[in-house]
């Protein structure tokens, strides 16, 4: 009963009900109309911004109402698709104006949404955000979105899984640390609580934003090492369409002993997305199809994938929009464990005993869907009232008794105004989980339900945001477990180009049903269930500075950040002898049986660390120029394996130290499977119709793994050995695009054709190449 009266009393709080109430002032009614400059149409839905925060929004016919005190005020006028329109009016009296905008996109994308949830420019942004442009994915052809995930500063991905400035490390089946988001819904699979990558419609992608700090006062379990929110299109013209096609080859290896195949591996698809406006009603549809033939032995893939979007504006009930997100996939896909050997069987999985079976990699038909209807209504003064719900799908296909699982979920937020310097929303949130899996983790459902409120405060140069969630978790036959989250940050505006941020936010994240009850004790690679697990907690501090430069057209952003991770309960899979407690003095053989992995709270872990990154976009003179590069340096330790670095300042001499040194008394306490070291760049530039790019990735040596995983893995002890572990990879692109008939490039992966492994067993592409086609009309 306690819980439910503090879930009450906290929403209460957070709706404005104990708001103290705000004193009257003289105000003066600003009207006006918003057109496009070449055309003379009314815009409807451009965000009218007073002091930060939305105070209007304009209507069909491009009225809005403004409610101003007098004397000067700055009134910016933004929209997707339009150039933003700043105005300095003097208000002494009731007035009208007429705003014309300028379409257009600007190059190198400024406005971010995911880490406050609302719309704000990069430099005003309270947390570290980078943003992905469309234009970037497509030109790299990453027909899987972690390929473009990957060059963003301070993020690795490795066999799929996220790893933001060290937050995670590589453990195969372990829940994302990461909340992945398409379209303000929440994507993680009920099962896992892992990233389906190929799930993801990159056909229909307009931008990426990648927040590297916790996030759970924003989105609940999963965000603790941050969030990654892709945001689809909408169309701005009648009709919009995009193709992509592509060829990819696979070379030989620079050791021929590797190439297992006789005719070379490939792979190829097509990807088209279609946007629709029609009267009041917008629709953008998105299909894709590609077919891999693996390099990887028996690790070919083929995927069919549709998307939909859809919403409608009724005229006659202004401030009203429905939408409709749905998606559907069928794949044959191949989830590789380890590698049969570091030599000839380096592209092979894991063979054991019998020659001809794959012990190292699981063949899997998935078939996943979802649909998500969302209900929005502005009211008067920009106030918005959103309801969202989901139901999220994914079942087995190809085993005698299959997985099925669910995810239903319900969500309510009110955004609204109080006074002229704070914005508030808040809402609740309800989810329901199930898992039938009769040959792994049983069946079992669970619940999960939250309330949450942000406030934004902006007063004079800054620009500040608290935050505040509260999250129940609830499985069938187990402890239930509450999480009271907080985020505090604030943005300074030191001058008319230099911002500095500074932020605490904590996070948690809840074991995923896979981690608690999977059970495959008779596998090559036994797993033991843990129904005692418990969740991880942990939060995240940062300062940092963000410059703006602008050379002619060309517009870049500078960011410095120093920040530390704090983290209490970290999952890990770990080796051992798992026997039940109902065996009483257990023999030798049931000891052996019981061998094998478990999810366990391991760590009490602390990351901190520095990073400096760089991006830009436009033109010097005739000559474009896009840079996206960074260099991040980290420190992760297991405070448990070194107690002495629970003093705050002894752990942050070790940082400082370690990153010039390289001692046995630094490294013995570092979390395993990291990198401490990570260079990122990749630049863009051309002449005429031509492009060219070049990609640089490196990849500090990975200072730690565990004894029984490198002993126990074929040919891993001699590899290790042989290398020195510091990893680089180059890429090199060029295209040519003609304004009509589309644009053709050329890519090459692993230039170098080096051999490299990012993560144990498992060996990274040798060079291929890749011949893209793409066209917009």
């Amino acid at each position: 009963m306690k819980t439910y009266t503090l879930l009450l009393a906290v929403f209460l709080l957070f709706s404005g009900y104990f708001s103290p109430g705000l004193k009257a002032q003289d105000t003066y009614t600003l009207m006006g109309r918003v057109l496009d400059v070449t055309t003379g149409d009314a815009l409807e839905g451009v965000n009218v911004v007073l002091s930060g925060n939305v105070r209007a929004i304009s209507k069909e016919n491009g009225s809005f109402v403004l409610r101003l005190s007098y004397g000067s005020h700055i009134i910016d006028f933004t929209s997707v698709g339009y150039l933003k329109n700043s105005l300095r009016l003097w208000v002494e009296s009731d007035d009208s104006l007429v705003v014309k905008m300028q379409s257009g996109i600007s190059e190198l994308r400024e406005i971010s949404v995911t880490a406050s949830r609302y719309e704000r420019n990069l430099r005003e942004e309270t947390a570290p955000v980078e943003i992905l442009s469309s234009e970037l994915i497509f030109n790299v052809n990453a027909v899987r979105l972690f390929e473009a995930i990957d060059k963003v500063p301070g993020i690795t991905v490795t066999d799929g899984q996220v790893n933001i400035r060290n937050g995670s490390g590589f453990a195969y089946g372990a829940g994302s640390r990461t909340m992945f988001i398409v379209d303000d819904q929440p994507l993680l699979t009920p099962d896992r609580n892992d990233i389906r990558w190929n799930f993801i419609p990159v056909e229909m992608i307009d931008q990426v934003e990648v927040v590297k700090s916790a996030g759970s006062a924003q989105y609940g379990s999963g965000a603790l090492n941050g969030m990654i929110h892709v945001r689809t299109f909408w169309p701005q013209k009648k009709s919009e369409t995009r193709l992509q096609s592509f060829y990819n080859y696979v070379g030989q290896p620079r050791r021929p002993e590797l190439a297992w195949w006789d005719s070379a591996p490939y792979e190829a698809g097509i990807g088209v997305a279609h946007g629709q406006k029609i009267g009041d009603f917008d629709l953008v549809a998105g299909v894709n199809y590609m077919k891999t033939s693996s390099f990887i032995k028996n690790g070919d893939q083929l995927q069919k994938r549709f998307t939909w979007k859809s919403r409608w504006k009724p005229k006659k009930i202004p401030g009203l929009e429905l939408r409709l997100h749905a998606g559907y996939m069928d794949s044959e896909e191949a989830d590789y464990l380890v590698w049969d050997n570091a030599d000839e069987g380096a592209y092979i999985p894991l063979r054991g005993n019998n020659p001809s079976a794959d012990n190292g990699l699981v063949r899997i038909d998935r078939r996943q869907w979802y649909i998500a209807p969302v209900a929005e209504y502005v009211g008067p003064n920009a106030s918005r009232h959103i309801l969202r719900a989901r139901h999220q799908r994914l079942e087995f296909l190809n085993f005698t008794q299959n997985l099925q699982t669910n995810l239903r979920s319900m969500e309510y937020q009110w955004h609204t105004i109080l006074g002229s310097s704070v914005s508030m929303q808040s809402g609740l949130q309800y989810q329901s989980f199930d898992v039938d899996d009769p040959l792994g983790i049983g069946i079992h459902q669970g619940v999960t339900y939250s309330a949450f409120g942000q406030w934004n405060w902006r007063q004079g140069r800054f620009n500040s945001d608290l935050g505040l969630r509260v999250e129940r978790f609830d499985i069938a036959g187990l402890q239930e477990r509450t999480a009271p989250v907080l985020r505090l940050a604030t943005n300074y505006r030191m001058g008319p180009s230099t911002h500095m941020r500074a932020s605490f936010g904590q996070g948690y994240r809840f074991p995923s049903m896979s981690e608690i009850f999977i059970s495959k004790p008779d596998e090559v690679i036994p797993i033991f269930p843990n129904p005692g697990l418990r969740p991880e907690y942990g939060w995240t501090a940062e300062w940092g500075v963000k410059k703006e430069f602008t050379v002619q057209q060309w517009k870049s952003f500078a960011d410095f950040s120093l920040f530390m991770m704090d983290y209490t309960d970290m999952t890990d899979f770990v080796f051992g002898y798992y026997v039940p407690d109902s065996i009483e003095n257990p023999t030798i053989e049931q000891v052996t049986r019981y061998a094998g992995f478990s999810a366990r709270n391991v760590n009490r872990a602390r990351i901190g660390g520095w990073e400096f990154s760089f991006s830009s976009a436009g033109q010097i003179g005739k000559i474009p120029l896009r840079v996206l590069a960074g260099y991040t340096y980290t420190y992760p330790v297991d405070l448990n394996r070194d107690t002495q670095l629970f003093n705050f300042f002894r752990y942050w001499g070790n940082v400082f130290e370690s990153a010039v040194r390289r001692e046995s008394r630094l490294i013995r306490p570092m979390l395993p499977y990291r990198n401490r070291h990570l260079i990122k760049a990749d630049i863009e530039t051309g002449t005429g119709p031509w492009l060219f790019g070049i990609d640089y990735r490196y990849y500090s040596r990975i200072e730690r793994m565990d004894d029984l995983i490198v002993q126990n893995i074929p040919g891993l002890p001699q590899y290790l050995e042989a290398r020195s572990g510091n990893e680089f990879v180059l890429n090199l692109r060029m295209s040519w695009q003609h304004s009509k008939a589309g644009q053709i490039s050329f890519i090459a992966n692993n230039v170098l054709n080096r051999e490299y492994s990012l993560r144990f067993a498992r060996m990274e592409p040798p060079r291929n190449y890749t011949i893209q086609y793409r066209v917009n009309f």
